[in-house]
């Protein structure tokens, strides 16, 4: 009767450690991961188009726009979402996850009219531009 006691309670130990272990390993698996776009290395050289985007949005400061207010800037752009227009629907995926704008260059005003990268490329657009939320 002691011999199936023990191995009844090595069973259940053992049991208890494999459900923690996938419990863990959920967890962890399933936490929120920060963009690639969010993180460099120390000392990492900007990107080969860095220069050309600083240019031009440089170029950019000598149109004033009129004053539209405060931009709307979610704290969080999902992993997938689906926009739906008159024509259909679009999505767009990220597959390092969701981006955390706080922190994120695309979602800083970096100019003097109040705008940021995100102003015109925006995700109900493919991050493309469109012709008509330009024009508004």
């Amino acid at each position: 009767m002691q011999i199936k006691a023990l191995v009844t309670s090595d069973i259940a130990r053992t049991f208890t450690q494999f459900v923690s272990g996938i419990a863990f390993a959920s967890l962890i698996a399933g936490a929120p991961q920060i963009a690639a776009a969010q993180t460099t290395s120390a000392g990492a050289a900007p990107p080969d188009f860095a220069p050309a985007m600083i240019e031009h949005m440089h170029k950019m400061r000598r149109y004033k726009d009129p004053e539209r207010g405060v931009e709307h800037i979610p704290n969080v752009i999902e992993r997938f979402r689906v926009d739906h227009d008159p024509k259909g629907a679009i999505a767009s995926f990220q597959p390092n996850g969701a981006t955390f704008t706080a922190n994120n260059a695309f979602f800083k005003d970096m100019g003097t009219n109040g705008r940021s990268c995100f102003t015109c490329h925006r995700p109900e657009n493919a991050w493309g531009v469109s012709a008509r939320d330009v024009s508004e």
